[in-house]
Order: C-alpha cells, then structure tokens, then sequence
C-alpha cells in the first residue's frame, strides 16, 4: 500500500512591492492621509508642477500595501511595482 504523507507547504515570500506616488497628479486634497491606516502619508511642503502641495510618504517601509489610498484618490497618484518582476497592480 503507498504511503502518502503530507509534507507542510513551502512558506513563499510575498514579492516585494513599491509604492509609487506621480505627485503631479496629485491636487492635494488630503483624502489618502485621511484614510491612511498606518498614518504615513503627508501633504508636502513642495508644490507640483500645478502649485499643488504633492502627497509624500514618510515611511516606505512601513506600508502594508493595503491599497486604500489608491482606492480613495480621485487623481490616480499612486501606483504599486512589484520590484522584481515589474508592475503586479496599477491604479
């Protein structure tokens, strides 16, 4: 009789993924930071090339990529790259 045992799932690193901000685009209305669960996106002091003060993300790093703000956005700024293998989901 053949043994089939179960041999436990190889535990995949989830790719690494960017966000990136097309900050003129952005008009700066606040509504990302509003929504923000991990508070790290700010309204810059920098203005875009229309005179809006473009968002910026203070911390990269501490992202979750749950895609709120990119949900949120009316202007289409944010874009999430997958940085090895290219774009994995664009808004």
């Amino acid at each position: 009789m053949l043994d089939f045992q179960a041999t436990p799932a190889e535990e995949k690193k989830p790719p690494s993924v960017k966000v990136l901000i097309q900050s003129e685009r952005c008009k700066g209305c606040g509504i990302c930071v509003k929504f923000c669960p991990e508070k790290i996106l700010v309204l810059g002091d920098e203005l875009n090339l229309y005179g809006y003060p473009a968002i910026r993300m203070v911390d990269q790093d501490a992202c979750t990529h749950c895609l709120r703000c990119s949900l949120v956005c009316p202007d289409v700024v944010f874009a999430f790259v997958q940085e090895e293998n290219g774009p994995c989901w664009k808004h």
